[in-house]
């Protein structure tokens, strides 16, 4: 009887130790796919003929201080402009838009304003994009010494990326920049490409 219920009982566990080796084997979850990624930003595709077609901006007057179409700021740059007749985001305070482009593509727009309006950028990039992928808070330090906590923000993509932050170049201005990750890729690999290079005459 003792043999028996010795035999049966290893029975049962060789039965059940695979059942419970898959059991405790965690699922693996797949990639959560960021569903409000943008093809674009503020009517702009990331290719650089929809920032080559917008028109010159006309000088500003005191009969017409407000540009009511969004144009190009006269550029000494081949490859970054600076934009103005946004339109309205119902911002407290004015804000300009940088396009950073490399050939047929637009690498990067980079918006940026008053840090009073933060929380207003936020509240609005939220809703367009949806939750941000991750959020951090670091602490800035400024020349004097003061610090600040930086809110950044940032939504990751298969193609985009966004990060929006509470201070971008100083304290009273915030920044946001929605990047092409296939231009970044492709000049990451350019870099490295040329570093090798470079290390190879070494």
């Amino acid at each position: 009887m003792k043999f028996t219920s010795l035999f049966m009982s290893a029975v049962l566990s060789a039965l059940c130790l695979p059942f419970m080796a898959y059991a405790a084997t965690p699922a693996k979850s797949a990639p959560k796919v960021w569903q409000q990624e943008p093809k674009s930003f503020l009517g702009l595709t990331f290719e650089s003929a929809s920032v080559a077609a917008l028109p010159q901006c006309r000088p500003v007057t005191l009969s017409a201080p407000n540009r009511t179409e969004m144009c190009r700021e006269e550029s000494y740059s081949t490859d970054y402009y600076s934009l103005d007749g946004l339109p309205s985001l119902g911002l407290a305070y004015h804000q300009t838009l940088g396009v950073k482009v490399a050939g047929a593509q637009v690498e990067y727009f980079y918006l940026s304003g008053s840090t009073n309006d933060f929380e207003k950028v936020r509240q609005l990039f939220t809703e367009k994009y949806g939750p941000p992928t991750s959020s951090a808070a670091p602490v800035v330090k400024t020349k004097v010494g003061a610090t600040f906590t930086n809110d950044t923000l940032t939504w990751q993509g298969s193609t985009v990326q966004i990060v929006l932050e509470r201070y971008s170049d100083d304290i009273n201005t915030f920044g946001a920049s929605i990047n092409n990750l296939k231009v970044t890729a492709a000049k990451a690999g350019e870099a490295a490409s040329e570093l090798k290079s470079n290390a190879s005459k070494l």
